[in-house]
């Protein structure tokens, strides 16, 4: 019997994120984690990259979302770094 795991696979598992209610949360969760030097990295220059092309819009009741400063500049490690950082902060609670 031949065993594989998920890496050999090329396969991960994931789950839905919804991206409304879930990603403001997720946001502000990362501002917080951020703020309080909670988070901890190896210095990849593509998430400081996209994390500086970010910028914070807050809603009416105060709700954070990471939206893009420029329509050239990309943000997609830091929409992922928030979500996974929401993901590991829920699954610890």
């Amino acid at each position: 019997q031949r065993t594989r795991g998920l890496r050999s696979d090329g396969t991960v598992w994931t789950e839905p994120f919804k991206q409304g209610a879930d990603r403001n949360f997720a946001d502000k969760r990362l501002y917080d984690v951020i703020r309080d030097r909670r988070l901890a990295h190896c210095g990849p220059p593509e998430i400081r990259e996209h994390l500086l092309n970010a910028d914070a819009k807050v809603t009416e009741d105060s709700k954070i979302r990471i939206v893009k400063r420029s329509e050239r500049g990309k943000i997609d490690l830091a929409v992922a770094l928030s979500m996974a950082v929401d993901r590991c902060l829920y699954l610890n609670v």
